[in-house]
């Protein structure tokens, strides 16, 4: 479902919520700000440990909020703040098995905000750290932050 308020430039003052991060794009993404720099400060995206949700805000404004997995049992998802270190449209994990990590947001060293082809476990523990979302989310946020100034919050 397409959600046509993305204007190219800025999701409208009234937020989206629980709705798809989808805009006029015809692939569904959001477009560039003007400008591609100097975010309000309130460009994040958020991420719930304990509820495995990741919810993403725009000038304050929340855009979109969905599932996540993050660590398993024996394994830690870093909490704090970050700025995103690099991104990888098409990655290839080095630590595990050359699992594919579609759209990854690198932050903290090796962790990663990236896609998976294991949707059926999104919402509950099931990662080696990372945060995984569905292949689609990931596209979308990895469109959003590709525009800088976004800042990454794991509690």
């Amino acid at each position: 479902m397409m959600d046509s308020r993305w204007d190219g430039r800025r999701w409208p003052s009234a937020p989206l919520r629980s709705a798809p991060c989808r805009g006029d794009d015809p692939r569904g993404l959001p477009g560039p700000r003007p400008g591609g720099h100097g975010l309000g400060r309130e460009d994040r995206v958020r991420v719930s440990i304990s509820a495995q949700m990741m919810e993403a805000f725009q000038d304050g404004a929340k855009l979109c909020d969905w599932p996540v997995s993050t660590a398993r049992a024996g394994h830690a998802t870093p909490t704090g703040e970050y700025a995103p270190q690099f991104l990888s449209e098409y990655h290839r994990s080095s630590l595990c098995n050359n699992a594919p990590m579609p759209f990854s947001i690198f932050y903290d060293g090796n962790y990663v905000i990236h896609g998976t082809d294991q949707e059926s476990k999104l919402g509950r523990p099931a990662s080696a750290g990372g945060l995984r979302l569905s292949r689609a989310n990931a596209e979308i946020l990895f469109s959003m932050v590709q525009t800088g100034g976004w800042r990454i919050c794991a509690r």
